[in-house]
């Protein structure tokens, strides 16, 4: 079970983060739905390459909460090139790992170059990606090198399984159908054991006012017993009010080196609350013959890089527009977008957001019907071989494509709302193509370029 110590039970959070380096710690699960020494997880950001070897983490109980005191680590966990034994790098000298009455419980980081290690991992993630009913957590490759971005760290899963995890564990709200909307490389540790703890317990705090510290450590080489030679971020917090049933209780960044304690938000909050993008979403839409128009805002302490539309023709594979840097105003962000070619018989839009850190987000998507009004998209423009012609007419029209001289390379007659031409014999050059009805009226002429 926790372990806690005796402290007034005011609520309280700070942040220290360390910036300009490798690592940073996002976001824990202090209370997750289900059996904590299964189901608890932390968030990392990768500023750089990293190796999952290279990682440890550790709970760190406090005397004092002012000024913070940090003497007791209470729980450990290992990368294989990071010290453990016989007490990790950074403990006070009596605390020492599997040592009865030192009050520390250590465990692995599993290596997924390790083929049982590996295993475990992937049972975990396919787990997680099935229920989500998208790639929500991806793999870390055999060199146990994360390229770069977001990662998780199930604290348990790898020794206790995931409990109840359709019920606890649902990560569908990180889903577009069965695209990702935010993604989070896996990394999973070997979990609770008795006699050093049993998986019903935590590894944080659940709701009795204890001050813990929360740390990420990053070995960079070199002895891998000398402190200097590790880089980490840190978060200090003290809980809030138990979550009830059906949530979660999560501290999660400010954006602005604090955190602060949800538990309101459901089993699995949503990427923009885990990632401190309070809102976000598409405000408004205005659609004029062919062109539609965007408005969008963001609620964030979060610094911003850019904001960018995209556009897909089948609500899964978007592509971007146009981008455009960030107008703040306090903690809020907003903007508009145009897309002044908006003719295909049914259009998806979402905002993108980077974050100065290389976060992304992405804002609800909105849906812009032509079907009926007898347009056509051509795509893609410019082409190589093949291309596609989407019409959003409801009945039979004539489809004409003429080169640059005026000579007519293909004529007719569609019924169906998608054409698909190969055209890997024409020369590179421009082209038009003309959409008209049977009587001869002309809806839409559009030009589109056949690249070498």
């Amino acid at each position: 079970m926790r372990k806690s110590t005796i402290l007034a039970a005011v609520f309280f959070h700070a942040a220290v983060v360390t910036y300009g380096q490798s690592i940073r710690l996002i976001t824990q699960f202090i209370n997750p739905c289900g059996l904590d020494g299964g189901n608890e997880f932390i968030i990392g950001l990768a500023n750089t390459p990293i190796n999952v070897g290279n990682l440890g983490f550790a709970s760190i109980n406090h005397t004092s909460v002012s000024p913070i005191v940090q003497p007791d680590f209470n729980w450990y966990w290992y990368g294989k090139n990071v010290i453990n034994a016989p007490r990790p790098t950074f403990t006070p000298s009596l605390e020492n790992c599997g040592v009865s009455g030192s009050g520390l419980s250590c465990f692995r980081i599993l290596d997924p170059g390790t083929p049982a290690d590996a295993t475990t991992i992937d049972n975990v993630r396919t787990t997680l990606n099935t229920i989500a009913g998208c790639p929500v957590f991806q793999q870390v490759p055999a060199t146990g090198i994360i390229p770069g971005g977001l990662f998780s760290v199930f604290l348990g899963a790898g020794g206790c399984g995931l409990d109840v995890p359709a019920t606890n564990l649902n990560f569908s709200n990180h889903c577009s159908g069965s695209t990702p909307i935010q993604q989070y490389y896996l990394v999973v540790g070997n979990g609770a054991y008795t006699p050093l703890s049993a998986c019903s317990g935590g590894y944080f705090v659940n709701s009795n006012g204890s001050s813990r510290t929360s740390v990420i450590y990053n070995y960079t080489g070199g002895g891998n017993t000398i402190p200097a030679n590790y880089q980490s971020s840190n978060t200090i917090y003290t809980n809030g009010p138990a979550p009830s049933a059906g949530n979660a209780g999560v501290i999660v960044p400010t954006g602005s080196g604090g955190s602060i304690w949800v538990n309101n938000y459901g089993c699995v909050p949503s990427p923009m609350v885990i990632l401190d993008e309070k809102t976000f979403s598409i405000t408004g839409l205005k659609k004029e013959k062919d062109q539609v128009t965007l408005k969008w805002q963001m609620v964030s302490s979060s610094g911003y890089d850019y904001f960018s539309l995209e556009r897909s023709f089948n609500g899964v594979v978007f592509s971007e527009l146009k981008n455009e840097k960030a107008e703040r105003s306090g903690d809020t962000y907003s903007g508009v977008f145009t897309d002044d070619l908006a003719i295909a018989p049914l259009l998806y839009y979402r905002i993108k957001s980077v974050a100065m850190d290389g976060k992304i987000a992405y804002s609800n998507m909105k849906v812009v019907s032509n079907l009926g009004a007898k347009r056509m998209a051509v795509f893609p423009n410019p082409f190589s071989d093949h291309f596609t012609i989407e019409s959003s007419a409801d009945e039979p029209v004539i489809v004409t494509i003429s080169d640059i001289t005026g000579r007519e390379l293909m004529k007719r007659t569609i019924s169906t709302r998608r054409l698909e031409v190969d055209a890997a014999r024409w020369a590179p050059g421009f082209y038009t193509i003309r959409l008209s009805g049977t009587g001869g009226e002309v809806y839409q002429t559009q030009k589109f370029i056949k690249q070498n």
